[in-house]
């Protein structure tokens, strides 16, 4: 259930494994946190309840990150929301740039990385 006092985290990986695995790690850290498999209702998501921060893997089935980061930072009631983006890809770096992203960081996710990524942004 979300609430109005913690940070909102939208999470999207096809990964379950991984993908439950941030999901506690962000909940244990304090953050309210909504999981997708994919990126099929992303938008239905942020405008449901608008994150504090998207975090999102850049290689998906389907629609890629890139193309998921793309449509938020181009739509003006989501264009501010952060996006991380992570992925096992070396060339992460130049990756997220290209689609707009707001930080990074590579798999596997190292925690305390994460942490810092998550909070430049929250």
């Amino acid at each position: 259930m979300l609430t109005d006092t913690k940070k909102y985290i939208l999470l999207i990986d096809d990964d379950k494994d991984l993908l439950k695995l941030l999901e506690l790690k962000l909940v244990r850290d304090g953050y309210d946190v909504k999981t997708l498999l994919n990126g099929a209702n992303l938008l239905d998501s942020v405008f449901e309840h608008k994150p504090d921060l998207v975090l999102m893997d850049v290689n998906m089935p389907h629609i890629s990150g890139n193309a998921l980061c793309k449509v938020l930072k181009q739509n003006a009631s989501t264009e501010a929301v952060p996006v991380i983006m992570f992925s096992g890809n070396e060339n992460v770096e130049k990756i997220t740039k290209a689609c707009g992203a707001d930080g990074y960081i590579s798999k596997p996710c190292d925690p305390s990385a994460l942490s810092r990524q998550i909070n430049r942004y929250l």
